[in-house]
């Protein structure tokens, strides 16, 4: 594991940019590097995000902030699912898991979605890497869509930054981030068929691969006491293009707060 950083938490993205679009329930809490045994993590959070990717609404997700690890390879939460990680050289760290996707997106959002398919919660599979030294970091986020086939899509999160002062696993860090999107998200989300835009009204939008966002971050994990942990992590992300000129997007700039707190043990 690396230090000041989880081997298998996202630097704070799987909460924000998940639930920026609603998806992003993956943010860490810092663990102690080279731990042993089972560790816990009980307590709650909430997310401030648009309703939808390009939706002009904030809304607040309130979700429970529950995570088991063994050693510093097995974690187990409510929202990451189940998952492993490794370090097979130093400084490079490696995770898979099996979990929760809750981006989503309802034609009960808004009233031009009337008439498009509702893309919901899903089960997703992950794969991360995090490379990190002398107080730099770069980390990729894959994660695909295993529901049904309207609602599903692959997204790639590449993260950028730098640990500002780091106290064993607490920290604070800044970057930059962004992410593409392949053609059956892209589709999910923001495209607009023939069929649907005769429906709602929209004119059609071909949605294809590419690059979905760019943006900045900042992020923070302390400890407020022995046991007692506090995460939050901000950040605004611009639509590109080939998502933000979908007749969908009502804003492409994307806004998300994510705060935690929870007890340790």
């Amino acid at each position: 594991m690396i230090e000041g950083k989880p081997m298998h938490r996202a630097a704070g993205k799987a909460c924000l940019c998940a639930l920026g679009s609603m998806a992003l329930l993956a943010q860490p809490k810092a663990l102690v590097a080279a731990e042993t045994g089972w560790h816990f993590n009980l307590g709650a959070g909430v997310v401030w995000a648009p309703k939808y990717p390009g939706s002009d609404k904030i809304t607040a997700f309130p979700f429970p902030d529950f995570e088991a690890t063994y050693g510093d390879w097995f974690f187990a939460t409510p929202v990451d699912g189940i998952g492993a990680g490794f370090q097979p050289v130093e400084n490079l760290t490696l995770s898979v898991a099996l979990g929760v996707n809750l981006e989503e997106r309802k034609a009960a959002d808004d009233p031009r979605l009337t008439g498009l398919k509702d893309a919901g919660y899903t089960p997703d599979a992950r794969f991360d890497a995090r490379f990190e030294t002398k107080g730099c970091f770069i980390e990729g986020t894959l994660r695909s869509r295993l529901g049904a086939a309207a609602g599903r899509g692959t997204e790639l999160e590449i993260d950028a930054g730098r640990l500002f002062l780091v106290q064993g696993p607490h920290y604070v860090s800044t970057g930059l981030t962004v992410s593409f999107m392949d053609e059956t998200y892209a589709r999910t989300f923001f495209g607009i068929s023939p069929d649907q835009a005769a429906v709602s009204g929209l004119r059609p939008f071909p949605a294809q691969r590419g690059l979905k966002d760019v943006g900045g971050f900042v992020e923070c994990s302390r400890a407020l006491s022995q046991h007692w942990e506090l995460y939050a992590r901000v950040q605004i992300s611009l639509l590109q293009p080939r998502a933000a000129e979908s007749p969908v997007v009502l804003r492409t700039l994307q806004p998300s707060l994510v705060l935690t707190t929870a007890y340790r043990f």
